[in-house]
């Protein structure tokens, strides 16, 4: 013949298992919702600095046609220094087709 425990003890073990399980979801539950404040919380921050930071001017509009020489214009005769230090006139860099001047913005300016 079985013996059984008496119904207390189930009743103990029933409660000690569903008091533990309950334990641990709340925990798992109150760590989603602690991360979900916290993400809703830095979504707020970002979205106000971003609305408080100033918007960058427009750049002004440069009318290339006045500024410089225009493409296929003749440049009056120049002597310059090159990077060696040697001066280097227009005509010592004409070439039988002529010579092409590029200019570029230095990083030093």
């Amino acid at each position: 013949m079985r013996t059984y425990a008496p119904w207390s003890v189930y009743r103990d073990r029933t409660r000690l298992v569903a008091h533990t399980l309950l334990w641990r979801y709340s925990v798992i539950v109150a760590r989603m919702i602690a991360r979900l404040i916290g993400a809703a919380v830095l979504s707020v921050a970002v979205s106000a600095a971003a609305s408080q930071a100033p918007a960058p001017a427009p750049a002004p509009s440069l009318n290339l046609e006045a500024v410089g020489p225009q493409v296929g214009a003749r440049v009056p005769s120049f002597t310059l220094p090159d990077q060696s230090g040697q001066p280097r006139s227009l005509e010592s860099l004409l070439g039988p087709k002529g010579a092409m001047l590029v200019f570029f913005r230095s990083a030093d300016w």
